[in-house]
């Protein structure tokens, strides 16, 4: 019952960086050559719960990986600037789970309004969001519960000491 149409799937290292998208190929997703060793996909999309699954690449044999995917609670992400602060270029925010996971991060986009917004797809439970901009210091954190009716995290960034 959930659609696959704008699924997401990144994988990463061992430190967290990406090395590789997976590309959709007829309902399957598949990826080039991927660094042998102990590997972490996290899959995201419109609707789909955002999720982290471990994976095993080992050397001469191909991976398949079978990931069942859950439907997201909509979840929504406000950033906004301290008084009298140069605007920014970009503000960003990395999201973990309540373990200390770190279910990937990315770019608010900067609203009419002067707000930094982005949606997301959650499942229920707990989490944390850190936020940050190109300007050095000036970060927010929030803690968070996403629950049936979904959530709208407000944040103010502030210069940090």
């Amino acid at each position: 019952g959930v659609s696959t149409d704008a699924l997401a799937i990144a994988v990463l290292d061992d430190r967290g960086r990406q090395v590789a998208a997976l590309q959709s190929d007829a309902g399957a997703w598949a990826s080039g050559p991927l660094p042998i060793g102990a590997l972490t996909m996290v899959v995201a999309g419109n609707g789909i719960a955002r999720s982290r699954h471990p994976v095993t690449v080992t050397a001469g044999e191909p991976t398949h990986v079978e990931l069942r995917v859950s439907r997201g609670l909509a979840t929504s992400f406000v950033a906004t600037l301290p008084p009298g602060v140069a605007t920014p270029s970009w503000v960003w925010i990395s999201l973990f789970g309540a373990d200390g996971s770190h279910l990937g991060g990315t770019s608010l986009a900067r609203g009419e309004d002067g707000a930094w917004r982005i949606d997301a797809w959650l499942a229920p439970g707990r989490y944390v969001a850190r936020f940050g901009a190109e300007l050095a210091g000036l970060a927010g954190r929030a803690e968070f519960e996403a629950s049936i009716a979904g959530a709208v995290v407000h944040v103010a960034l502030a210069m940090e000491r």
